[in-house]
């Protein structure tokens, strides 16, 4: 898996992942409010489907992870 972090830059900094397979497919995004996009393929590389998870993290009042 080869895994890579992208900066946002703006008043606050994140990071989002993006997750590839040993066939450089994007595989997953994984978004600092803990959303995960989780991609599939067929035998051939088609995309099969997008699936979002629900975000795993727990915010404060504040709106600051908590986790």
């Amino acid at each position: 898996l080869i895994f890579i972090t992208g900066l946002l830059i703006s008043s606050a900094s994140y990071a989002i992942d993006y997750v590839y397979d040993d066939l450089n497919r994007l595989i997953q995004v994984i978004y600092p409010t803990g959303e995960i996009i989780h991609y599939t393929y067929d035998a051939t590389g088609n995309l099969l489907s997008v699936i979002q998870t629900e975000n795993q993290n727990n915010a404060d009042a504040s709106n600051d992870i908590t986790r």
